[in-house]
């Protein structure tokens, strides 16, 4: 996950380490630096729709305004789709009536790409319900711009803030930023409402960026504002949204992975598509692959749960899922991970509850967490061993 202020952070730590180290010699520098450095841990993102950003239009004087909120909204899909936080939402599409419910039409192409000539399914179909569980992304972004402002080396500023407009810039003319300044409230919107139907937001980052650009340049005129994005794109005020929209997205992903990722169970299937393997009943299709971080050897769980809707599901508020039970019914292990789905083994069942398209499966551990455990506990019985036999050699 990008995070250039943690980084930033852990650069100045490591410099107040070498200024330590030097009153104790190179060697006691070395040793902080590499105490320092801490392995990345993989995160796996989450599913994100991008929503809009709200914005007065921004007057440009004679040249006219600029829809500065559509502009916005364009950069945060891109922010989104590009991130190492989220994966842009991907909605089944091709949801065709069926005599078992709605198929996913195209479902054998599908299998076709993920299992080749080994395995393919039977006619995939959901029901009502399961279709839009799958189709909901886990948040929706959006945000607001509460001010905005940018100084040319003239003296004139466009933008605006909460008393209103400010001067705009004239007319055919191209003006160097000096200073730009942007204050964004950003929304991370989950997809289950509360009881009352309102809107639970997960995070509501405030994000402030200012910068100088002396190299900046506007090129004002009637031709090029109405050019809309493909204009703005160009300009230091699209570098400074950019770095205000990456903000807010790094800050809502960090609240979002308070909670275990989890994703949606797609489709039942007895083979595993890297080898031929059979799977038998125990094989499960689910939503996320690589595009989410999602490796083999993860290890997931799954737990009885109830889909919560203020009324008929998918026609009323959807409220969530309510956990019957504490403990998992069924643990699992990615067996093969595709670009947008990933084949699950059941590895271990407490009970024998039926697992359907639509349900939830929660992420239990990394396999790199698996690996280190494992090397771990070799180790210990290693060092146990050799205790032993050390001691029954003296016992001699």
């Amino acid at each position: 996950m990008k995070n250039s202020t943690r980084t930033n952070m852990m650069m100045g730590s490591i410099k107040a380490l070498s200024l330590v180290g030097l009153g104790l010699g190179l060697m006691g520098n070395q040793s902080c630096q590499q105490q320092t450095a801490a392995p990345q841990v993989r995160q796996l993102k989450w599913y994100a729709d991008a929503g809009s950003i709200k914005s007065p239009a921004v007057n440009f004087g004679d040249a006219g305004n600029f829809d500065f909120g559509y502009a916005a909204s364009q950069q945060l899909y891109g922010v989104l789709y590009n991130s190492n936080s989220f994966a842009v939402s991907q909605t089944t599409t091709g949801l065709q009536p069926g005599t078992d419910g709605v198929e996913l039409a195209g479902a054998q192409t599908m299998y076709k790409a993920m299992f080749g000539t080994k395995a393919v399914g039977a006619p995939l179909y959901y029901s009502d319900e399961a279709r839009c569980l799958i189709n909901l992304p886990d948040v929706t972004v959006s945000g607001s711009v509460i001010s905005f402002a940018v100084t040319a080396g003239n003296g004139y500023s466009i933008g605006f803030n909460q008393s209103g407009a400010q001067a705009g810039i004239g007319l055919g003319a191209q003006y160097s930023v000096t200073t730009k300044s942007l204050q964004m409230q950003m929304y991370g919107v989950d997809s289950a409402k509360d009881l009352n139907g309102n809107a639970h937001y997960i995070a509501a980052p405030l994000v402030d960026q200012n910068a100088k650009d002396t190299s900046g340049k506007f090129d004002i005129s009637y031709s090029l504002i109405s050019a809309g994005y493909n204009w703005y794109k160009n300009t230091p005020l699209a570098t400074m949204t950019e770095g205000a929209l990456s903000t807010g997205v790094t800050k809502i992903k960090a609240e979002m992975d308070k909670n275990n990722w989890t994703t949606k169970v797609l489709d039942l299937q007895p083979f595993d598509p890297s080898s031929g393997a059979v799977l038998g009943d125990e094989g499960v299709v689910i939503k996320g692959g690589t595009d989410v971080n999602l490796k083999t050897g993860d290890q997931v769980v799954f737990y009885n749960e109830k889909v919560l809707w203020s009324g008929k599901p998918c026609e009323s508020n959807y409220l969530g899922y309510a956990r019957l039970v504490t403990v998992p019914f069924a643990y699992g292990e990615v067996a093969y991970a595709s670009n947008y789905f990933s084949t699950i083994k059941i590895t271990k069942r407490m009970d024998n509850t039926a697992i359907k398209p639509g349900w939830r499966v929660e992420l239990y551990k990394r396999v790199e967490d698996v690996q280190a455990e494992a090397a771990a506990a070799a180790k210990a019985g290693s060092k146990g061993s050799g205790s032993s036999s050390s001691s029954t050699t003296t016992a001699h």
